[in-house]
């Protein structure tokens, strides 16, 4: 008992870690930027691993591992819910990608701006 006790509050300072830097990463962007246009986008979805055949984390590191299929990406992301609403679609617009490879220099630029490790 002592030892489930144990691993979940593990568990629960592991994502507490995540999410203070998911919360580092939002307050480092705006709705403007290559980085805050993508996370618009994500905080319109969400993903249902039932629907999606997928996890969240799973759909993410599809993004990391293969960033010049982001255009297929987002739209799996869009559906992953099984719902296409109103504001992922003009999330998806709002991103104006019409020129993938410049959108992720941009997206790779900023990203690497954002200090997490202070």
């Amino acid at each position: 008992m002592i030892q489930r006790i144990f691993i979940i509050e593990f568990m629960m300072e592991q994502q507490k870690a995540a999410l203070t830097k998911a919360i580092a990463v939002l307050l480092s962007v705006t709705p403007e930027t290559p980085v805050g246009k993508l996370l618009k986008l994500c905080l319109e979805a969400k993903v249902e691993e039932q629907v999606a055949g997928k996890t969240s984390l799973q759909m993410a590191q599809e993004f990391i591992d293969k960033p010049d299929s982001i255009a297929y990406w987002m739209q799996d992301v869009i559906g992953a819910d099984g719902e296409f609403k109103a504001e992922e679609w003009q999330a998806l617009g709002e991103l104006g990608i019409t020129d993938t490879e410049q959108f992720l220099k941009d997206f790779w630029a900023e990203l690497e701006g954002i200090e997490l490790s202070k």
